[in-house]
């Protein structure tokens, strides 16, 4: 391909190595403090090591769920605390339409929209942020191992115990002025970064409209999304997507810096390499690593 042109030969990395690597790449372009932005995220690992090398990151991403998904993971409440706050959340009644009954009892159903109404008049705050989070992985799809008698409250409990139980000492000790900042678009992100960085981490976009409704009815019910925003989104092909992109990293890098890629399907990405190296953008590494993921870390000159 004629991006290989471009692209160094890639080594193999291990998933320690490609940490290391990441805290390696932060320690040497930011200071303390500075900003990083993430676009488009793909996991979670560059923000954790922003965090906890105290630097300030900010999240760009279309994907309305990633926010939910991802957004309680700094910062961890005790138990006690969720036990307590999922006391406050009082249990209504509300009449089931026919069509729901196909995916709750009516009892699951009351205890979903009276959180629903609970988290709509409260705070984001850690707690509720990790509740939004459980719901979110109770109205998965593929959920068939809740007890039609369990309630919501106890799977909700339940299930913090169990990732709190196992979660890294390192994510427990991340200050809040450091937890990520999502943003909502383009236009904000280029307010925040009205200085610049030196620092972007980016993932391609990879989303698909029509498969993300399918996949996410119940959350999208649960959580206010409407089906028409997700189909904006996604009618726009990958080409302009990415030279979109491109446009915007190339602005918030004027002053120079280093754009680091992941991605599993390097080979669309032809075009945005051409433009990058247009531009005078250099790949100085690129890994691959045992999961098919691509590596690609390009420099642009100060």
């Amino acid at each position: 391909m004629e991006e290989n042109k471009f692209l160094k030969t890639p080594a193999q990395i291990s998933e320690n190595n490609l940490s290391e690597l990441m805290e390696n790449i932060i320690l040497k372009i930011t200071k303390e403090d500075s900003k990083a932005l993430i676009y488009h995220l793909n996991n979670l690992n560059f923000a954790f090591a922003l965090a906890t090398n105290e630097r300030k990151s900010f999240i760009l991403d279309n994907n309305p769920l990633t926010k939910i998904q991802m957004q309680c993971q700094f910062s961890y409440p005790s138990s006690t605390g969720l036990k307590n706050r999922l006391k406050e959340i009082k249990m209504n009644y509300f009449e089931m339409p026919t069509d729901m009954s196909k995916y709750f009892t009516p009892k699951i159903y009351n205890e979903l929209l009276s959180f629903k109404e609970f988290l709509k008049h409260s705070p984001n705050d850690s707690i509720n942020l990790w509740i939004k989070y459980l719901i979110n992985i109770f109205l998965t799809p593929t959920n068939t191992q809740i007890p039609q008698d369990m309630e919501l409250k106890e799977f909700i409990l339940n299930k913090y115990k169990r990732i709190y139980q196992n979660v890294s000492p390192v994510k427990l000790l991340i200050l809040n002025p450091y937890i990520p900042n999502f943003v909502k678009d383009t236009t904000n992100a280029e307010s925040i970064f009205s200085q610049k960085t030196h620092l972007i981490c980016y993932s391609p976009p990879s989303f698909e409209g029509d498969k993300f409704c399918k996949q996410n009815l119940l959350r999208m019910w649960f959580f206010d999304i409407k089906e028409q925003d997700i189909l904006n989104i996604s009618q726009i092909n990958l080409e302009q997507q990415l030279n979109q992109n491109f446009i915007f990293i190339n602005k918030i890098l004027e002053t120079g810096g280093i754009l680091y890629i992941e991605t599993q399907n390097i080979q669309k990405m032809e075009k945005f390499f051409k433009i990058s190296s247009f531009y005078g953008y250099k790949n100085i590494q690129y890994y691959t690593s045992s999961n098919a993921k691509n590596i690609i870390i390009l420099r642009k000159s100060f």
